[in-house]
């Protein structure tokens, strides 16, 4: 069947988005410029990754794309809602400007769909605990985020006070001056848009501690010290799941484990995110250098924890997790490489040639499996309703795996078990010796090709 094709002349004034990037900027532009272009209309559909693209906006208009001179030229904001970025249009620099907000929403599942108001509601009460019953059934546009999110934050009083004087769209006002909604948004609130709402909301309560920022960040060896001076030693104490933990030790089905708290959680892009556990912050904050350093990017957060483990003999410290959600999958399967070249202490490398407080067996796991440098294991995790605190415990897979999970069980605890891929040193030198108690054929599993000199 042939395709209809529709040609029209149109006067386009200056712009035309034709690639999408973070920025398109046009600097020094002295003045606008009007041209006739001949553009043809042929029913031309967006699909990302097989999911349609609706080009109707928030005003119920449709918004068709159309080729000039050979290019197609696309909505820029439907395509970039689609894509879960921000977009606005700053009028004196003629310039369209994409953001990709920070999604990491404390321990709670993100907004999903655009415009999902039922959703940020959810988000909502379970950060603050709120009662918002009163916005449900409505639409998620800019006066009804704001006047739930001030809601949310405990604001209303500034936002009542700001309508008693008169002060045009009240909510709004409020809620900008308490810095909740993002730079930008449209009519209708992404879903992106949403989810930085309600991170801003939490972070108004101070419940964001664990995030710091971005490694390109100018400042972000400041708010790494921020994060962490910022993290009260009682926070990541709890006397109930450490027993738990102790008799998971006596009994050998584990060789460490770990007393968080959900305050410090991050909700990151698991498939581009890596856990490295330490100690130091100085070995971190050198680590961070290395990938700005390698031209490598990521969300950088600390979850800190209290460690238990079985190591010649039992230790016990304050430690955390520096969480890295890296900006492309491809730096992610960098990342073992890295630590090996650079801070992993071994027989006859110098610790001077190394990051500062490198481990002989570091620790580094994925949830999501990679190709090289990885072996399969069970991350558990062990937690008493309503409480912030939980317990965490890797170990291989097989009956062993079983058994922890009962004796948490047992113990009154809730339990759960997922995969998770740490790194082979890690491995084989830390959990392998548990597996003769639990499966004395299972080999251990391994993702990918393993470097024996890890």
């Amino acid at each position: 069947m042939r395709q209809r094709k529709r040609t029209r002349r149109i006067v386009v004034a200056l712009l035309l988005v034709a690639v999408m990037s973070v920025t398109l900027v046009s600097p020094g532009l002295a003045a606008w410029t009007v041209r006739q272009l001949e553009a043809q209309f042929m029913d031309v559909k967006i699909n990302i990754n097989g999911r349609a693209v609706s080009t109707v906006n928030a005003d119920g208009v449709s918004v068709e794309p159309f080729i000039v001179e050979g290019t197609t030229y696309l909505p820029v904001r439907a395509v970039a809602s689609a894509l879960g970025l921000g977009v606005s249009w700053d009028q004196d620099n003629a310039t369209v400007n994409l953001t990709d907000p920070d999604v990491r929403i404390i321990g709670i599942a993100p907004v999903a769909a655009n415009g999902d108001f039922g959703a940020f509601l959810a988000q909502l009460k379970e950060i603050s605990g709120a009662d918002l019953s009163g916005f449900a059934g409505r639409n998620a546009t800019a006066v009804n985020v704001a006047a739930a999110a001030n809601a949310a934050a405990g604001i209303l009083n500034l936002e009542n006070a700001l309508s008693a004087r008169n002060v045009a769209d009240a909510a709004i006002t409020a809620a900008k001056a308490a810095n909740l909604l993002p730079s930008s948004y449209g009519t209708t609130f992404t879903a992106a848009e949403l989810n930085e709402t309600a991170f801003q909301v939490a972070a108004y309560l101070g419940l964001t501690r664990g995030y710091a920022g971005r490694i390109s960040d100018a400042d972000i060896f400041a708010k790494l010290d921020i994060v962490w001076n910022g993290i009260p030693a009682a926070l990541i104490l709890d006397n109930d799941l450490s027993t738990i933990g102790a008799r998971l030790l006596d009994e050998g089905v584990a060789t460490g484990f770990s007393i968080r708290n959900k305050a410090y959680a991050v909700n990151f892009d698991p498939g581009r995110t890596v856990l490295y556990s330490h100690s130091s912050l100085q070995h971190v904050k050198q680590l961070v250098a290395l990938l700005n350093a390698q031209g490598i990017d990521a969300r950088v957060a600390l979850d800190p924890k209290t460690s238990w483990y079985w190591w010649e003999g039992l230790q016990y410290g304050p430690e955390f997790d520096l969480l890295l959600e890296f900006s492309r999958a491809a730096d992610k399967a960098k990342f073992d490489n890295l630590v090996l070249t650079y801070a992993q202490r071994a027989d006859g490398v110098a610790t001077n040639e190394l990051l500062q407080g490198s481990w002989w067996t570091p620790m580094y796991a994925s949830d999501t499996p990679l190709d090289e440098g990885y072996a399969e294991a069970v991350n558990h995790i062990a937690s008493f309703k309503g409480s912030h605190y939980y317990l965490t415990s890797t170990g291989p897979k097989g009956a062993l795996s079983g058994i922890v999970i009962e004796i948490i069980e047992e113990m009154g605890a809730e339990a759960s078990a997922a995969p998770q891929y740490t790194n082979a040193k890690f491995y084989y030198e830390y959990l392998m010796d548990l597996l003769p108690a639990a499966d004395e054929a299972v080999e251990p599993p391994v993702v990918g090709e393993t470097d024996e000199a890890a």
